[in-house]
């Protein structure tokens, strides 16, 4: 399986970034900015996508809709602690994990079950 992680490019997110790919295993890593997100193209063999500590787009919420919903069949997981995120839940359903009281997004994979440090 192809796995790509996009992450926001600040400690929160290659944190994030980090978590999941301790999860995933193997990954291509897309550091970017929330207002970039339409420039990622996303390669064909790609077969799950996980979307870690990347913001809605306030300024274009379609920017990160339409994102959305063109990757939708292979977004596994978008996890996000900024507000705006609740947006997306028409789209990803399920695979989306928000919660705006979270400091980090970090801190809300660790509340979602995932293991933040083990060691």
């Amino acid at each position: 399986m192809k796995n790509v992680i996009i992450c926001h490019g600040d400690g929160d997110g290659i944190i994030s970034a980090a978590i999941i790919a301790k999860k995933i295993g193997e990954a291509k890593l897309i550091i970017t900015q929330p207002f970039l997100l339409d420039k990622i193209v996303v390669d064909a063999d790609v077969e799950a996508i996980y979307v870690v500590d990347i913001a809605v787009n306030n300024k274009n919420i379609a920017m990160t809709t339409e994102f959305a919903s063109k990757n939708t069949g292979k977004i596994v997981l978008w996890a996000d602690h900024h507000a705006g995120a609740e947006i997306l839940a028409e789209i990803l359903g399920e695979k989306l994990i928000f919660d705006t009281t979270e400091p980090s997004c970090p801190s809300l994979l660790a509340k979602n079950g995932y293991i933040v440090c083990n060691e």
